[in-house]
């Protein structure tokens, strides 16, 4: 018996093993409108942080993942130096975007996230769904910008509100 419970608790430990973040192959993208009339869309890179998932279980799954908010690339060096300056990012206050799950949830649909994102110092709750394939993690959900203080300063038309967040997260392992 007490063999037993111990081989049951190995394999759980190997189970829930945390995989190991791909960071050459993850990256968070975002489009936002500019002018009323384009879309400007970019990328955030440098992902790490823990993830712990079992394909047989995936509502005990747990993410902790940041990007460095110094890599933000829009294409535009200009553009992209003033994100990364006080009044958008501040990335030498704020250097890390950060989301963490609180719970994951299956649906009907797949996977749902449910946590919390960090971002230029404020913390908000936020969910979604995602899907997981051959070790990659992919899901979007929206944000206002102004809830995160990026921005303020700069009006909605020149910059819009909403912004389409894409993860793409992949993992060894």
């Amino acid at each position: 018996m007490k063999y037993t419970f111990v081989a049951l608790l190995v394999g759980l430990s190997f189970q829930l093993q945390a995989q190991q973040i791909e960071p050459s192959e993850s990256l968070v993208s975002f489009e936002l409108s500019n002018m009323l009339i384009n879309t400007v869309e970019g990328t955030f890179t440098g992902m790490s942080g823990e993830i712990n998932y079992d394909v047989d279980r995936p509502s005990s799954a747990t993410f902790s993942v940041c990007v460095d908010a110094s890599t933000v690339n829009t294409g535009s060096k200009k553009r992209d130096q003033h994100l990364r300056e006080e009044d958008f990012f501040s990335v030498e206050e704020f250097p890390t975007i950060c989301i963490n799950s609180t719970r994951i949830q299956s649906t009907p649909e797949g996977l749902r996230f449910f946590g919390t994102l960090n971002m230029h110092g404020v913390v908000k709750e936020v969910e979604f769904p995602f899907t997981y394939a051959e070790g990659k993690f992919k899901g979007s959900f929206t944000i206002n910008r102004l809830d995160y203080g990026l921005g303020e300063g700069t009006g909605s038309f020149a910059v819009g509100e909403e912004v389409e967040i894409s993860i793409e997260c992949s993992v060894n392992g």
